[in-house]
Formats: structure tokens, sequence, C-alpha cells
């Protein structure tokens, strides 16, 4: 305590002390006075005149007098019974006083001390780092980078399909009736196998052989012989587009024989629509899931199929899922001995792996790969934007208090005050940066963003006790000066913007961290469509976010705010969702730590006779814990649960020894 705040105490003891004697003064003199008062009208005749002269009792008064005079010596006079009023009065104040500045300094030392030792923790941890600005060459573009996962499974599927020879097949009838179409997939697949350094030849009759894998691509064309030929195939082969729409000479069939074999009708769009990409159902490619690609049909008559499930899908060209009376538009089919698609290879590293994969199931080749998820087969993230200065978290963590997993909160240091996260063993949220229209990012250059994001985190941090490590902004813009503020800040994802479609985090070029694409509208948005006016209609539209994201194999993000909380309609619709999804339910933080850690396995596959080798090289400075691999052979899917893999070391283990029974 300093010497100025000692003698305010003082100054305050002795001005509360004469106001407190001054009033107890007032009192007493008061009380006496009507007491005095009272005696007075008593008795007339019992007057002090009447007392002192009368002579019957003028002796006794005189003694009773002399008594009182010995009694009055004997007691205290009123000045010390005053200045001992005052000193007691003024010591218990001043006490009391000292002692409560005393207990709130010793409560103030004991935060101190108890923050101190959480920065410490969280210095220990690598947070609360500041970085030197550096300008860049380049601006910042958001760019996706193909992952090493897909660059070692592609690898992998090469070496296995490099033996093997494949077989295009170009008939005469092929190049009279179906000219163009046939002509532009012939030169494509030539494209794809000469890119990939893969056997092949260009045949111009049907032909069955088990030392060839035979491709028919866009061949309208089939005599009577050739049909029965395919019929009766007993290797398999690949479609690609229309298959026996008319006969050898040109003539309509009733039936083509791609109906006859897959047994449903091949449909066609009404314009070339784009693709997405599903990952983990009937094939195992290393492909983010939900991944878009402008991978067009050649031949829009025969564009899709309806199904309950697909490995590709048509969509739109904002990503969306598109379906026909609730069934999916799938690209991709697979029946016994043959495999049908709309697509054609292109040139993208994506569109080699499909067919690299069709390739392998059609030769009963094993494939695998790392699970994109540790826990469940899709993952669900929810997202609250404390996009005011009065939005309570109170509400937001009572609604999330089910979820199994943890929930993002993104906040600005205008906005976000948690007293609670100090003390707090398990948190329930992870907070990241949501950037305000105050902070106009807008009219700042490079440098002003990248020193402003880093107040922010750093404040974030502070309040928090926690690193922050994601960012989105109020209005899902992320420009090009907050990509490069972010980057070097060392932050690991950015949520927002969908410059990039994608169902699954995206791993970028250039940048160190990943970028979520906000696939799915909010439920402010939700709430703002007049075409859902009640709460059953917000419940559908919640519940197809995670049935589109689980189509792809994707990531459902569910978007709050304090609107939805608020909203008696939005907050029973969500309860209903949330009671649903709440056990595969993580934090974004969480997703994308794991993305990394997997980005940093390297794996390599080896079939033995009766078992399947693996050799699992960690090259990152974390273990990898906890996870998943994914095996097909022999036409069964197997799953190895994989406990710990140390960083920067290898581990080989055996299929058999791992096998999640």
């Amino acid at each position: 305590m300093d010497i100025k705040n000692f003698f305010n105490i003082l100054l305050l003891a002795i001005s509360l002390t004469t106001i407190l004697v001054t009033l107890v003064s007032y009192i007493v003199f008061k009380l006496r006075l009507a007491s005095a008062k009272r005696t007075l009208t008593d008795d007339p005749l019992e007057g002090a005149f009447f007392r002192r002269f009368s002579p019957l009792i003028q002796k006794s008064f005189n003694e009773q007098r002399e008594r009182q005079d010995k009694d009055n010596k004997k007691k205290v006079s009123f000045k010390v019974k005053f200045v001992s009023l005052f000193l007691f009065l003024f010591t218990v104040i001043a006490s009391l006083l000292l002692f409560e500045d005393y207990f709130s300094y010793r409560r103030v030392l004991s935060d101190r001390v108890l923050s101190a030792s959480n920065f410490r923790e969280l210095v220990k941890q690598g947070h609360l780092k500041t970085y030197t600005y550096t300008p860049r060459e380049e601006s910042a573009v958001i760019l996706k980078m193909i992952s090493r996962n897909t660059v070692d499974q592609r690898e992998y599927l090469l070496g296995q399909l490099r033996k093997q020879n494949f077989c295009i097949i170009s008939t005469p009838r092929a190049l009279r009736f179906s000219k163009e179409n046939h002509s532009l997939a012939l030169l494509q697949w030539k494209d794809f196998f000469k890119r990939n350094n893969l056997n092949y030849r260009v045949r111009n009759s049907i032909l069955e052989s088990s030392n060839c894998l035979s491709i028919y691509p866009h061949i309208l064309s089939l005599s009577n012989s050739q049909r029965k030929v395919l019929k009766e195939s007993k290797y398999p082969f690949l479609v690609t587009g229309g298959f026996g729409e008319i006969d050898g000479l040109g003539g309509e069939v009733e039936t083509s024989l791609l109906e006859d074999l897959l047994g449903r009708k091949i449909q066609s769009e009404d314009s070339a629509l784009p693709t997405l990409i599903s990952s983990e159902r009937d094939y195992l490619w290393e492909i983010d899931g939900g991944s878009y690609l402008p991978w067009l049909p050649i031949d829009i008559s025969f564009a899709h199929v309806t199904s309950r499930e697909a490995n590709i899908l048509s969509s739109n060209y904002n990503g969306r899922v598109l379906r026909k009376n609730s069934k999916l538009l799938s690209r991709e089919v697979r029946e016994e001995k043959l495999t049908w698609t709309s697509l054609d290879p292109i040139d993208h590293p994506y569109s080699d792996l499909v067919f690299l994969n069709i390739f392998a199931k059609m030769k009963s080749i094993p494939v695998f790969k790392i699970a994109n998820h540790r826990d469940s087969k899709t993952g669900v993230s929810f997202v609250y934007r404390q996009d005011q200065p009065s939005d309570d978290l109170k509400d937001a963590r009572e609604l999330f208090a089910p979820l199994k997993g943890a929930w993002t909160l993104f906040t600005n240091n205008f906005s976000y005050e948690d007293l609670d996260a100090r003390t707090s063993k398990e948190a329930t949220s992870e907070v990241a940066i949501l950037t305000s229209p105050n902070h106009n990012f807008e009219k700042l250059d490079n440098r002003s963003t990248f020193n402003l994001v880093e107040n922010v985190r750093l404040k974030l941090e502070e309040l928090s006790f926690s690193g922050v490590k994601g960012l989105t902004s109020h209005n899902d813009f992320l420009s090009d000066a907050l990509l490069d503020a972010s980057d070097q800040n060392k932050l690991t994802y950015l949520y927002g913007t969908t410059k990039e479609i994608s169902y699954s985090p995206v791993l970028l070029s250039g940048l160190n961290y990943f970028l979520v694409p906000k696939m799915f509208k909010s439920l402010r948005e939700l709430l703002d469509d007049k075409s859902l006016s009640t709460a059953d209609d917000l419940v559908r539209s919640l519940e197809e976010i995670f049935s589109d994201s689980q189509s792809v194999g994707g990531l459902a993000i569910y978007d709050l705010s304090s609107l939805g909380v608020s909203d008696y309609m939005a907050k029973e619709a969500f309860e209903e969702i949330l009671s649903k999804v709440k056990d595969n339910s993580l934090g974004l933080g969480e997703i994308i730590k794991w993305r990394r850690a997997k980005e940093n396995l390297r794996i390599a596959g080896n079939p033995l006779k009766n078992d399947f080798e693996f050799k699992i090289e960690n090259s990152g400075n974390r273990d990898a814990e906890n996870f998943r691999i994914l095996l097909e052979r022999d036409g069964k899917r197997e799953v190895l649960l994989i406990d710990k893999v140390n960083s920067e070391k290898e581990l080989q283990i055996n299929a058999s020894n791992y096998l999640d029974r």
C-alpha cells in the first residue's frame, strides 16, 4: 500500500467518525430534552423550587444533593466520554477500511499471480507471439494446393497399374455416328495415359481380353453381335457417355445397351454443369470431400442417373448439391462388370486420381487412405459470431452445452469479455477473430492490416487465456491485405469466402493456413428467407445442411449469432438439430489441427500374401495420435486403428495387427 492511499483512508475515517459522533450527540441531546420535558409535566408540586425551599423536606433535600455531588465526582466527565467515543469509532472505521483495502489488494495480487501463471503457460505453448511484418512481392491469393496425401496415393496406384494394358475402343461406327463427342473423348483419354505414363493402345473393334482393360468412350452405335459379346463379357470394362443407343445401321433401338446393363435410365441435363467429388463412399480416393471441379460432361444427353448415394455428383456453379425428387444426380455407376461415368479425363490431379481408383477397383487392386476425420465419417462444426458488444455468451453456452466437442466463438477485442475462462480447466469453446466494421480493413494497407490483426489476436489471447488461430470477417469477404496479414500472423485457418468452393478445408498454396469455405447459409440468413414460414421449414433447412455434407463426405458448419439464440423459433429448431448431430461435433481449430497432422503423414503400402504392410512416416514436429487408416481389398473395407506415430519418426505395421475388430 502506498503512502497516498494510506492518508486517503485516514482522512476518510476522520470524516466518517465526525459525522457519526455529531449524529449520535444530536440524537442523545434530543432524547434528554424530551425526557426533561416529560418530567416537568408529571406533577407541578414536585418542581425544583418546592423541593429546595420547603421547610418540611429541606433537610432531606440537602442530604440528597450531597449524595449526588459525591456520585458526580466519581463519574467520567462528558469530555472524556466524547473523546473516547470519537477514538473508538475512528478505530473501527479505519480498521474496516484498511482491511477492505488489504483484502482487495490480496485479491488483485492473487488474480495477477494466476494471470502470470496462465501467461507463462500460453508462452510455453507458443502463443502471445509477435511477428515482424515483411512486405510481399506479390499479393496473397486464394489458390488450392494439392495435398501430399493425394500425390502419395497417385504414385502408389500408378505403380500398381504400371504393368496393366489399357485398350481404348474406337470403332468405325463410333467415328461415323458420334464422331464429334467420340473424337474429343478419344483425345482426352490419350492425353490421360500419356500424362500418367500408362500402357495403352487404340483398337477399332470390340475386345474381350483379360490382358487389356477396355474403355468405350461415347460409342452410340453397336451391332447386334457386338451387343451380345458385351452382355456376355466376363471381364470388367469402362463406358463413358452414351453406349449402344442405336444399332449398327444407325437405327433406333428399343432399349440402349447401357440401360440394359445398368437397369436404369441415363438422364440428360439442360446445360453442362460442374462436378462435386464425394469422399470415402464406394471409392477411397484421397480427395477432399465435396471438392468442386469445372469438370463437364462432353455429351449432356447422358449426364447422370438419380441415386440415393453418389461418388461423383452434379452441382450448380455455386457448388450446391443438386437433387431431383430428393435423389442425388450421380455421374458414376458401377454394376457388376460394367462401370459407367458421364465424364472423360481432364488435365487435373483429381480427375486422374478418380480414374486411377476406378481402374484399381475394376482390377481388385488394394486401395488405402488416411481417414478424413479421427472419430466420425462426416464432421460437424458449430460457430457463433459475437458481432455485438451486448451479446451475452451465457445464452450461447447454454445452447451448446449438449455438444460432446468444442464449438468455435468468433469475436473481437471490442466485444469479448469472459472472466470465467481464466480459471476454466476444460474450455467448451475455442476463440477466433471476428473482424468488426469498426476495424475499417477496407481502408488499410497491408502493413496496417497486419498490425491491427496482431493487436486483436494478442488481446483476445490475453482475455481468453488460449491460443487464437482462426479468423473470419463480419461480411465474409477476405481481402488480399487480410489474407497477407493472417498469413504473417501465423493463423491456421480462415473461415468465410467461397472463392475456392469445397465442403472440406482447403490447403492454400503459398500460405500457412487452411481456408474453410462458407458453403451453407447462416441461421440469420435462413431466418431472412421468406419461404421458411414455420419451425418445421427451418428444421428441414438445417437438416439439409447435414444431409448435403454427408452426401459428399465433407464438413457441415452451423453458423449462428445472437439473433439465432434469441429468436424462439430458431432456438427451438436448432435444439432439435443439435440433439441429432451433437456426438459428431468438433471445433474448427481441432479439425484444422488434424488436417495439418494428416498432411505431415506419408503412407506407403505393400500387399503381402495374406496381409498388407504399411510404412507410415510422420514428418511433422508433433505426434500424430488416434487416427484411422481405411483399407479396401478383396471387395471388403477394413479399418486400422493407429494409436500414435511419433514426430519425425517412422512406423512399420502389418494390417492384421491393427484391425478394428
